[in-house]
């Protein structure tokens, strides 16, 4: 009697070679999800410091367009007769009282009689210095030649300062 079996051709795989195929996606996947992780918490990080470094550029942006119409006749004092460190408030030449303050962290902004409008949330130090022809620091309006603006924010990354010098038109 002849053996039926063996002239069956088995096909297929074995149980060995679906366990070593399954343990070398599993570690093909290990790797793979790793370096997505990374690659998911670097794009966090580059956006955070990409806004970050937007909102300060806006608000220097937005403080340079005012200052061009600022006279040294036009600036406020606050109530003890000096130019602040923390607030610049003047006159622009269309009669609208501009005001840049820091308050707490906030840094803000207003136009007559309009509500703040927060530039910055995370201000660090106080953005205003007032200087003479000589760039030495003045209180006296009269003296006043050029106002530096330093801001500083804690962004989500790494503190951002930008800092810039206006000329203060006669």
């Amino acid at each position: 009697m002849k053996n039926h079996y063996s002239a069956i051709e088995e096909n297929g795989f074995t149980l060995l070679e679906l366990v070593i195929t399954i343990v070398i996606f599993g570690i093909i996947s290990l790797f793979s999800l790793g370096v997505i992780a990374v690659n998911a918490r670097t794009i966090v990080s580059v956006r955070g410091a990409t806004t970050d470094n937007w909102d300060v550029r806006k608000a220097m942006q937005m403080l340079r367009e005012d200052v061009q119409e600022i006279r040294p006749q036009n600036l406020f004092y606050n109530n003890n007769g000096n130019l602040p460190a923390r607030r610049l408030k003047f006159t622009a030449l269309d009669g609208t009282v501009i005001t840049y303050r820091k308050q707490g962290d906030l840094f803000q902004r207003r136009a007559g009689s309009q509500p703040w409008v927060e530039l910055l949330n995370t201000m660090t130090t106080n953005p205003f210095s007032y200087l003479d022809i000589n760039s030495n620091s003045t209180n006296n309006r009269n003296d006043v030649v050029f106002i530096q603006v330093s801001i500083q924010a804690a962004g989500n990354v790494r503190t951002i300062t930008l800092e810039d010098k206006f000329y203060v038109r006669n």
